[in-house]
């Protein structure tokens, strides 16, 4: 009876050890949790980092009329030196340039400025280019081959820009941009997140005039 007895305090005093153990271990990371606090120039610093964000790129296919008129000798412009049709693929980037963007901390958000999405690049895919219907002229003068195609190339820009919906690209990057800030800065900071577009190369200090305690999602 006494062995069962003594079991038993032994037992009681090894749960309230426990539990006084448990409660400690709590609150010490609450503590360890609530003494976190994370730095708003190095998240803009990370940001910036990345420099131009690809955000958003459309595919194109296009069939374009290359067609140059040349003075001939003694000032005749009946001669063509070149002439073909060129069918070709190009690829359309547009993001935002990350290297200008701003973190500013107010007491209860962020305000993030950051430029307007602009087109990247126009790129003319070079082995999807094929050249139909070639006329030269029997003289050759003007344009070399190779200049010829490299104008084409430069024209097949051109037609890029007159056939695509360069706003609607331009509007996706642009949403596609700020969702990723969003999503890096919620790793680590829990407040409402403004932003605020601009135009050009406007440059904003980013300012932390109050600490603030990092809570964990």
């Amino acid at each position: 009876m006494k062995l069962i007895k003594f079991l038993f305090i032994i037992l009681l005093i090894s749960c309230i050890f426990f539990l006084i153990f448990a409660v400690f271990k709590k609150n010490n990371i609450s503590i360890l949790e609530k003494n976190k606090k994370y730095d708003i120039k190095y998240f803009a610093w990370q940001i910036k980092n990345k420099g131009y964000l690809v955000s958003s790129e459309l595919d194109y296919s296009g069939r374009m009329n290359y067609k140059i008129n040349e003075n001939a000798v003694w000032g005749t412009k009946w001669a063509v030196y070149r002439e073909f049709i060129m069918i070709f693929d190009a690829k359309i980037e547009a993001g935002v340039d990350l290297t200008n963007v701003s973190l500013i901390e107010t007491e209860n958000k962020i305000i993030v400025k950051m430029p307007k999405a602009t087109i990247k690049d126009i790129y003319i895919i070079p082995e999807s280019i094929e050249y139909y219907d070639i006329k030269n002229t029997p003289i050759k003068w003007g344009e070399s081959d190779k200049e010829a195609a490299n104008n084409a190339k430069i024209k097949a820009k051109e037609d890029v820009k007159n056939n695509v919906n360069l706003d609607t690209l331009l509007k996706n990057a642009q949403s596609q941009a700020e969702m990723y800030i969003e999503r890096f800065l919620r790793t680590g900071i829990n407040k409402y997140i403004e932003f605020e577009i601009f135009d050009g190369n406007q440059n904003v200090e980013e300012t932390s005039n109050i600490e603030l305690i990092q809570t964990v999602n």
